[in-house]
């Protein structure tokens, strides 16, 4: 599975330098989650929420999340087809 706590060190770090970027926390709530610690998941994801109080926010970080998901549906097709 790979070195989970290392995982949500790098993202803290990430969040760190760009804290309001909601990938980065649904990825850090998502491997707390994987760690066994809900508690911390959780809080990650509330902060999500406060996060997405700003529409204008939440709706560039979907175009994000959409433009990502395209480039590794690309990358996928090109490394394994």
């Amino acid at each position: 599975m790979g070195d989970v706590e290392g995982e949500i060190k790098t993202l803290n770090k990430a969040l760190s330098m760009k804290g309001d970027s909601l990938l980065l926390h649904l990825a850090l709530a998502e491997k707390h989650e994987m760690a066994g610690n809900v508690v911390a998941a959780t809080q990650v994801c509330f902060l999500c929420a406060d996060i997405n109080l700003c529409v204008e926010n939440m709706l560039v970080n979907l175009a994000i999340i959409v433009v990502d998901m395209i480039m590794y549906m690309y990358v996928y097709r090109y490394i394994y087809m």
